[in-house]
């Protein structure tokens, strides 16, 4: 048996510890480290990193989104794992659902890159351990690969990549390159990954080793959220200068925890 903490990132880059685990399996641990996401008591967390201090294992997470507490449907003693499709418009749908007697076999199917089912392969975006419903979720989204009689078959891919190819050039050609106008990614050391997110005409840390990952930049500094980002004076003042590119595809939009 083992010992587990999470630490909640506060705003001013400090952690505070939220919740204690004075006696679990090092199997369960391991695979709630290879969980990016945590709920408990309708919060959902993101983990930012992990280590191990002494004989103490710490999980770093930074609260992603606030929902109602959902309860356990019943009292199963096996652990539940769904397999849910990566889609934020119809509710993220479970495809199936498995029942494992240890978290250790729990590790060994949330840890693999490609599921298959259906007759399709699917690729891992992410796992989440929700302790308010007493299950693992593993999200996923289809390749275009399909698979059948243990064979996989890359053809439907090719045939779908050449027509994405095709449909990507003419919307270039017809309306230019965005990314041409973007400014350069930012250079700081505590990140390593970026991505630019057109809402708010700046980039965020999309390094999940990174303390500050899902973080905004701008002006120098990190973000702890869009939220922070956009009630800053800083950003308001970008927003109201000429640097600030406003039209088609400036407005808000959708996603997944977005």
């Amino acid at each position: 048996m083992g010992k587990l903490e999470y630490r909640l990132l506060k705003p001013d880059d400090t952690f505070v510890s939220i919740y204690h685990y004075q006696s679990i399996e090092l199997e369960q641990i391991l695979a709630r480290r290879e969980c990016e996401f945590f709920v408990k008591e309708g919060v959902t967390y993101k983990q930012t990193s992990s280590a191990v201090e002494d004989d103490i294992h710490i999980i770093y997470v930074k609260e992603h989104e606030h929902g109602p507490k959902e309860q356990a449907e019943d009292d199963n003693r096996e652990i539940t794992l769904e397999v849910r499709e990566l889609n934020s418009l119809r509710g993220h749908p479970i495809l199936f659902v498995s029942s494992f007697y240890t978290h250790l076999d729990v590790l060994s199917y949330i840890g693999t890159v490609y599921t298959y089912y259906n007759g399709w392969e699917w690729e891992r975006d992410s796992a989440e351990i929700d302790e308010d419903r007493s299950v693992y979720s593993l999200y996923v989204t289809k390749t275009g690969v399909t698979y059948e009689g243990g064979r996989r078959n890359v053809k439907n891919k090719k045939m779908m990549a050449g027509v994405l190819t095709t449909a990507l050039m003419t919307s270039l050609v017809a309306c230019g390159s965005t990314d041409q106008a973007r400014p350069a990614k930012p250079k700081d050391k505590s990140c390593d990954k970026w991505k630019w997110d057109e809402d708010t005409q700046t980039y965020y840390c999309s390094d999940s080793s990174s303390s500050h990952s899902g973080s905004y930049y701008h002006g120098g500094r990190y973000y702890g959220s869009k939220k922070q980002l956009t009630s800053s004076s800083a950003y308001k003042s970008f927003k109201s200068s000429s640097s600030y590119k406003s039209g088609i595809g400036s407005g808000s939009k959708g996603g997944f925890g977005g």
